[in-house]
């Protein structure tokens, strides 16, 4: 396999004296925010990352450097001390870093480092390096966002990724944006569970399994990427169609009364007049083509029964002229023989094919 996806700053504060330390994406994400409305920031779960007490207070500048490294050390130290070896808690130290430069410009990188490695010269250098790759990330998405804003927002999602997967290796993108995956797969089980339970729902009217379909599926997936990019009617009208439920009430009807049915379907999801007109016929070409089809295996099963070998080949060559044109007849037997595949043992599902 939506999602809206925005920007989710992280804040992650502590109090020393008069400082206030910013955790969250870095400034050149907040640039592009704008224009990147699908993309998802850093995102990290309080219950692994460590939250000191909120609080906003005059900044105040330390003159002396020693000074400043001392005291963020001990604070990175104390904050990070039990979530330090995540990668999502590394990139995030990444706007602590533009802070020191905001504040202290042209110390402020050297600065960082000077604390990294003083409060955790274990881990030092794979902190630089995250931060550095979010400072890449950064660039790319700033420099890029006017070719991603061109995209449609599955194109843009899946550009996104794919950077994120290039710097930081899938398993490392998926540990930073976790968040997002994981609203991804209650999603999915959400729809799971509508679609069990309407499999099941022999006794409910068909408007009523579409109007739980269509609300479950707008919920779910209407402001995600792929809610936007191709629209929720068009799936939730063929997951309906999917359903055994509805499969088996559709069988039970006579031809007129099941397009009726389907029609009726479609109109409640929103169809146009003119597109399910189209449908429509469509719906009774198909029909015509199974019947032909049904009327063909019949046939066929009894030639089977009676023929072998270079008599059994023509007489199902025959059978194939008989029930189709000839570039159709050729197909199917390209299929049967070639690749054992039987169109026709298919299962046929009213309203799809």
């Amino acid at each position: 396999m939506s999602i809206k996806t925005s920007f989710i700053s992280i804040f992650i504060v502590a109090i020393f004296g008069s400082l206030l330390w910013y955790l969250n994406i870095s400034t050149s994400e907040d640039l592009a925010q704008n224009s990147l409305q699908s993309s998802v920031s850093v995102s990290t779960d309080s219950a692994d990352i460590p939250v000191p007490p909120y609080s906003i207070v005059n900044t105040r500048k330390e003159s002396n450097a020693e000074s400043v490294v001392e005291k963020y050390a001990l604070l990175m130290r104390e904050t990070f001390a039990s979530s330090i070896q995540l990668l999502k808690v590394q990139v995030g130290l990444k706007s602590f870093r533009d802070e020191l430069e905001s504040d202290y410009p042209g110390q402020g990188a050297s600065l960082f480092e000077q604390v990294v490695r003083r409060a955790f010269p274990e881990l030092a250098a794979e902190i630089l390096t995250s931060v550095g790759k979010m400072q890449t990330y950064d660039e790319w998405l700033v420099a890029n966002y006017l070719d991603l804003n061109d995209k449609d927002p599955l194109s843009k999602e899946g550009a996104i990724w794919a950077k994120r997967n290039e710097i930081f290796t899938e398993e490392g993108a998926r540990e930073i944006w976790s968040e997002e995956l994981t609203q991804a797969q209650e999603r999915e089980e959400t729809m799971h569970k509508v679609l069990a339970t309407l499999n099941t729902a022999d006794d409910m009217p068909m408007e009523d399994r579409v109007y739980i379909m269509q609300s479950a599926m707008q919920e779910q997936y209407g402001s995600t990427p792929q809610g936007l990019a191709l629209g929720t009617t068009g799936l939730a009208t063929q997951l309906v169609f999917d359903l055994e439920s509805v499969q088996k009430e559709l069988r039970d009807m006579s031809e007129d009364d099941r397009q009726e049915s389907i029609n009726a379907v479609r109109r409640q999801m929103g169809y146009p007049e003119d597109r399910i007109e189209a449908l429509e016929k469509m719906d009774r070409d198909n029909e015509a083509r199974w019947q032909r089809g049904y009327g063909y295996m019949e046939e066929r099963t009894e030639i089977i029964a009676q023929y072998e070998g270079d008599a059994l080949t023509e007489k199902l060559d025959e059978l194939r002229v008989k029930h189709f044109d000839e570039r159709t007849a050729y197909s199917i037997k390209v299929e049967e023989e070639q690749m054992k595949f039987l169109r026709f043992d298919e299962p046929r599902i009213f309203g799809r094919n």
